[in-house]
């Protein structure tokens, strides 16, 4: 019957038939694991560094194109799915007119992702003219 120590240090040789010190395989399964996930961490950061960027040059392209004056935005933009690719946003602000009486407006713009190009529409019948109508409910007493 093998003794205790030599039957530790034939586990340690069986089938690749190297000697690895205690906790070797650990310390570097664990440096392996840090080192990958450092990798993610950095791709994420660059994911969401990207999609600041991208919001950036839809805002800048779609005010520049705008004819609003102030022209600013609504909300946050929508963005479509990558078949479509476009992002959509709704800006608001003045028109521009010879005269004092300078009218609120709003205008949606739609910014191609691939052409970097803004395309501008009127959107003003997108916004309702007046609050919706809430209708009261009355209960009949029996």
């Amino acid at each position: 019957m093998p003794e205790a120590g030599n039957l530790k240090n034939e586990l340690k040789t069986a089938g690749n038939g190297f000697f690895l010190p205690d906790g070797v395989i650990l310390k570097v399964s664990l440096f392996l694991f840090f080192w990958l996930m450092s990798f993610a961490a950095i791709a994420t950061a660059s994911n969401a560094e990207a999609w600041q960027r991208h919001r950036q040059e839809v805002i800048r392209s779609c005010v520049q194109a705008s004819q609003l004056s102030d022209a600013a935005p609504v909300g946050s933009a929508i963005e479509f799915n990558d078949d479509a690719g476009y992002t959509a946003l709704l800006l608001e602000g003045r028109y521009r007119k010879k005269n004092d009486n300078k009218s609120g407006g709003l205008e949606l713009c739609l910014f191609d992702k691939r052409t970097k190009k803004a395309y501008i529409s009127d959107a003003t019948g997108l916004a309702p003219e007046s609050p919706p109508q809430r209708h009261k409910t009355r209960m009949r007493s029996l």
